[in-house]
């Protein structure tokens, strides 16, 4: 299939379930209604339970008496530490859903084409496939970790080497400055390729996840296999990852520029619903292109829902 045809036949899906983006949307409010519910309204009744209101008059009259009482509850830190980690567990579950439950939707489209999206059909997606995408997720997410680490502790590394040096030869200071900024410069470049990498296998194991059998490492394996068989899949990938970032980095710009704030608020809710419809059809054009290296596989009926 050509790059062309899978742009259109993704267009066509994602505009045949375009209830999903409100369900995104959706989402996002609940996070932000959750939090002000799980982390900011407990707060603020642990910190008006314990401040005696019979001393407002006192405060009002002498502000610097503000350090004499004790208006923050000694084990405040622990209980918010304890809420923010009960509300990141809640919301990460809520966005791991709805992320299964679209790509759920999106896969059975593809291979579907009377199949349109449904409540029911979302929360029946979204159960199917909430554990095997959390799995893969997290696997690839510890995987980008220890690469992280790796690359920090070379960064730590290289400074220490280059001030050493530099202690011991000022006269060097200038040319261990431009090395180390040179690694510097690598490693940013590498953490960008990183980057790119990290959300290409996301994306397109998940969509594997959606449309196959495949699970865990068995579909981070499967991912690498086909990227090294399928390049032009990888740069399909790019194109979207450049162009949708430039075009959103344009929107924002031209908001911030041209709008007042009553007006900015309205335009990034906007820019918010055409970076999700953007993001549905980048992940609707990848299963499209997926889906028909799937099925020209001999062993096709075998891993195939």
């Amino acid at each position: 299939m050509g790059i062309k045809k899978a742009l259109q036949d993704g267009f066509l899906i994602i505009n045949r379930n375009w209830q999903l983006i409100f369900v995104n949307f959706g989402s996002v409010l609940l996070s932000i209604i959750g939090f002000f519910l799980i982390v900011i309204l407990p707060i603020i009744l642990l910190i008006t339970k314990s401040f005696d209101f019979s001393n407002i008059l006192v405060l009002i009259k002498s502000p610097e008496q503000w350090l004499n009482f004790n208006i923050i509850p000694k084990n405040l830190l622990i209980i918010a530490i304890i809420l923010v980690i009960i509300y990141i567990i809640l919301s990460t579950t809520i966005v791991m859903f709805v992320f299964s439950g679209s790509i759920g939707v999106i896969t059975n489209a593809v291979k579907d084409k009377d199949f349109n999206f449904t409540i029911k059909s979302f929360f029946k997606q979204g159960k199917r496939l909430f554990l095997p995408v959390l799995c893969y997720t997290s696997i690839l997410g510890l995987i980008t970790i220890g690469i992280i680490i790796i690359g920090f502790i070379i960064g730590v590394i290289a400074t220490a080497f280059g001030l050493s040096i530099s202690s011991n030869e000022p006269k060097t200071v200038g040319i261990t400055f431009f090395i180390i900024s040179f690694l510097y410069c690598i490693i940013g470049f590498i953490g960008m390729i990183g980057t790119f990498i990290f959300f290409s296998f996301l994306i397109y194991g998940n969509v594997i996840i959606g449309l196959t059998e495949y699970r865990g490492l068995k579909a981070l394996k499967h991912t690498k296999d086909f990227f090294i068989k399928k390049p032009m899949s990888i740069l399909l990938y790019l194109i979207f990852f450049i162009s949708s970032f430039i075009l959103i980095f344009i929107l924002n710009v031209f908001i911030e520029l041209f709008f007042n704030l009553f007006i900015k608020l309205l335009y990034q809710i906007l820019v918010y619903f055409a970076q999700v419809y953007i993001s549905y059809w980048i992940l609707a054009v990848i299963a499209v292109y997926y889906y028909d290296y799937l099925i020209s596989l001999p062993e096709t009926q075998a891993i195939v829902d």
